[in-house]
């Protein structure tokens, strides 16, 4: 994020490419107003959103958990599934 430290212009992102980010508002589902975000760390692994809608009241949490999972599943049939959809050389 870049900003201005005067605050003339709000902050801006941009990706590896040179393309600039652009958010999207987050818009209530029964009215279509933009919602008022306001985010609460419960502890250090956990934040919630709490999305509400100044005009019809609903409200919308999210919650992100900041703990990566280390636990991998195995896909059982992955030698299977492999030989099913992957052309070989020859085929390709």
């Amino acid at each position: 994020m870049y900003e201005c430290p005067l605050k003339h212009v709000p902050s801006r992102a941009f990706y590896n490419n040179g393309e600039e980010w652009c958010a999207t508002p987050h818009l209530c589902l029964k009215c279509s107003t933009e919602f008022v975000r306001t985010a609460n760390r419960e502890d250090k692994n956990k934040i919630v959103f709490t999305d509400t809608c100044p005009q019809c009241g609903h409200i919308k949490k999210d919650e992100v958990d900041l703990v990566a999972s280390k636990e991998e599943k195995v896909d059982s049939n992955f030698a299977k599934d492999r030989e099913r959809f992957c052309m070989t050389n020859e085929e390709g």
